[in-house]
C-alpha cells in the first residue's frame, strides 16, 4: 500500500528507502518472473490483470531510487528481460497480455532513455531491438487474423509499440549516436510495410460491417499513430517512398482494368484510400500551427536519387485525381468512386500545398524546387490544377460536406502560398472562381454552413493589392454578394 500510493499515471517514485527491496534485489521484479508463467496457464483474466497493473507500475519505476545512471540502466535491464520472458510466451496468444507488454515496454522507455541504456551497455540494446521488433511484427500479423473482438486489443498494443519505436528514434536525435540509428534502421525493416498491409487488409474486412456510416473518419482517427508510421518509414525513405509508387500504380491499373470490365470497385477504393492516407503522411508533417517544411529525409533521397522518387509518388497520386474527374465527366461516380476517396485525394493535395508548393528555401533539393518551386513554370500549371479539382468537387460532390470541406481547405492553403495576385489571377480556374462568385451562378446557394465558411476565408486570404484602399475594394467586391444573400 504505501507503494501503491505513490504511483501516478506516468511515474513510480517511491522513498529511497525502498532501493534495496526494488533496485537492488529487484525482489518484486524476480517475484513476478517466478510466478507468472503460472498465473498465464490459468488463463484467469482478473489474476492476469492484476499481475500486469503491478508490473506496469514497475515499468513506472524512476526518479531519487536509482543512484546513478549504472544502477538505472541496470534494472532496465533486467525489467526487459521479464518482457522477453513473457514475449517468449505469446506463441499462444492472449490478446490482452499483448496490450500489456507493449505498455509496459512503453513506460519503460519514458522512464529509462534508450540513449542512455545504449551508452552505458550497447551490447545490450541490439537484443532489445530484435526482439522488439519481432514483437511489433507478430502484432501485426494478429492484426490481420484476429476476431473483430480481439482486434481492439491488438490495435491498441500497435498503438504502443509504434510509441515506443518513436521513443527510442526521439532519444538517438544526437549525431554522435549514428551508430545506434543504424541498428534501430536495420531492426524496422518491413514494419512499415507491414503496416501498409495490415491497413488495407482491415479497411477491406470492414466494407462488410453494415456500420460502415458509423464509424469516425480515418484520417482524424488514426491521426496520431500515421504520423508514428511515417517516422519509421522515413529512416529508410527510398524504400518507402518507392513501396508507396508501386502499390498506387499497381492499385490504379487494378482499377483501370476493373472499371473496363465494369465490376464493383469498392475494394480497390478503400485500397486507394489508405495508400494515399499513409503516402501523405510520409511525405508531410501534420501541420501544427507552424509553416510546414519538408521532412529532412524526404528531403534528402530527393537529392540524391534520379528520377526523383518523391515526384513521382505525387504525380502517382495526380493520376489518381485525374481518374475521378474521368468518372465526374463521364457522369460514373456512383458506379465506380465514392465521395469518401474524393476527400482523402483533396486531403492529401491540401497537405502537400504548404510543404512543397511555391517554396524558394535552398535547403529544398533542386528536384523539388523544379517541380514545385516559385520559379518552376510547372507549379502554375499545379495550381491551376488544384484549383480546378477543388472548383470541380464544390460543384459536382453537392452535399457531401467533408468533400466540400476539404476542398475549400485546400483554396485556403493555396491563398496563403507567398504568391501575388497577379500571378494568382493568371490561374483561370481561381479567375473564373472570383467572377462566378460575384454573379448569379455563384457556389454560394450549394455550400452547407461549414463549408461556406472555409470557402469565405478562402477567397478573403488573398494577397491583393498594395494599397488598403485596394484591399478593401477587394474585400468589399467579395462580401457583396454574401451579403445579398443574407439580405
Amino acid at each position: 500500500n504505501p507503494l501503491i500510493a505513490q504511483t501516478s499515471n506516468r511515474n513510480f517514485r517511491p522513498d529511497p528507502s525502498w532501493r534495496e527491496t526494488l533496485v537492488h534485489r529487484k525482489d518484486p521484479l524476480n517475484a513476478y518472473l517466478l510466478v507468472y508463467p503460472s498465473i498465464r496457464d490459468s488463463r484467469n483474466e482478473r489474476l492476469m490483470g492484476i499481475a500486469w497493473e503491478g508490473i506496469e507500475r514497475l515499468a513506472k519505476l524512476s526518479g531519487d531510487i536509482f543512484e546513478n545512471e549504472t544502477s538505472m540502466v541496470e534494472y532496465w535491464s533486467a525489467y526487459v528481460q521479464f518482457l522477453y520472458h513473457a514475449m517468449s510466451l505469446t506463441s499462444s496468444p492472449i490478446p490482452s497480455e499483448f496490450r500489456s507488454i507493449s505498455v509496459c515496454l512503453n513506460y519503460i522507455l519514458r522512464n529509462i532513455s534508450y540513449s542512455v541504456v545504449y551508452t552505458n551497455q550497447p551490447n545490450s540494446t541490439q537484443l532489445f531491438l530484435q526482439n522488439l521488433a519481432g514483437f511489433t511484427r507478430t502484432n501485426l500479423q494478429l492484426l490481420q487474423s484476429s476476431s473483430e473482438v480481439d482486434q481492439t486489443h491488438y490495435e491498441e498494443s500497435l498503438e504502443s509499440l509504434l510509441e515506443a519505436w518513436v521513443l527510442i528514434l526521439g532519444s538517438l536525435d544526437d549525431g554522435c549516436l549514428s551508430q545506434a540509428l543504424t541498428e534501430v534502421k536495420e531492426s524496422i525493416k518491413g514494419i512499415f510495410e507491414g503496416y501498409v498491409q495490415v491497413r488495407v487488409f482491415i479497411a477491406e474486412k470492414e466494407l462488410e460491417y453494415d456500420d460502415q456510416e458509423n464509424l469516425p473518419p480515418d484520417v482524424q482517427y488514426y491521426d496520431e499513430q500515421l504520423q508514428k508510421v511515417a517516422h519509421l518509414g522515413r529512416l529508410d525513405a527510398a524504400v518507402s517512398v518507392n513501396l508507396m509508387s508501386s502499390a498506387l500504380t499497381r492499385t490504379t491499373s487494378n482499377f483501370r482494368e476493373c472499371v473496363a470490365k465494369g465490376g464493383d470497385t469498392k475494394r480497390i477504393l478503400e485500397e486507394f484510400h489508405w495508400l494515399i492516407i499513409i503516402s501523405g503522411h510520409l511525405l508531410c508533417d501534420v501541420p501544427r500551427g507552424e509553416q510546414p517544411i519538408v521532412p529532412d529525409l524526404i528531403n534528402e533521397i530527393s537529392k540524391h536519387h534520379f528520377p526523383d522518387p518523391v515526384v513521382r509518388l505525387v504525380n502517382c497520386v495526380w493520376q489518381i485525381a485525374q481518374l475521378e474527374n474521368m468518372c465526374l465527366n463521364e457522369r460514373k461516380v456512383e458506379q465506380f468512386w465514392s465521395p469518401l476517396l474524393a476527400s482523402t485525394i483533396v486531403w492529401f493535395m491540401n497537405m502537400f500545398c504548404p510543404t512543397y508548393l511555391w517554396q524558394n528555401s535552398p535547403r529544398i533539393s533542386p528536384s523539388l524546387l523544379s517541380a514545385y518551386g516559385k520559379d518552376s513554370p510547372q507549379a502554375l500549371q499545379l495550381l491551376e490544377f488544384l484549383v480546378s479539382k477543388a472548383v470541380t468537387n464544390l460543384r459536382m460532390w453537392v452535399g457531401e460536406i467533408e468533400v466540400g470541406e476539404e476542398s475549400c481547405n485546400l483554396l485556403l492553403s493555396i491563398s496563403r502560398l507567398n504568391v501575388d495576385y497577379a500571378t494568382i489571377l493568371r490561374i483561370n480556374s481561381w479567375s473564373k472562381l472570383i467572377q462566378s462568385h460575384l454573379e448569379s451562378n455563384s457556389l454560394l446557394d450549394d455550400l452547407a454552413p461549414s463549408v461556406l465558411r472555409i470557402y469565405m476565408r478562402s477567397l478573403t486570404s488573398m494577397r491583393v493589392g498594395s494599397t488598403i484602399e485596394e484591399k478593401a475594394n477587394y474585400f468589399k467586391k467579395i462580401t457583396e454578394p454574401l451579403e445579398n444573400r443574407l439580405s
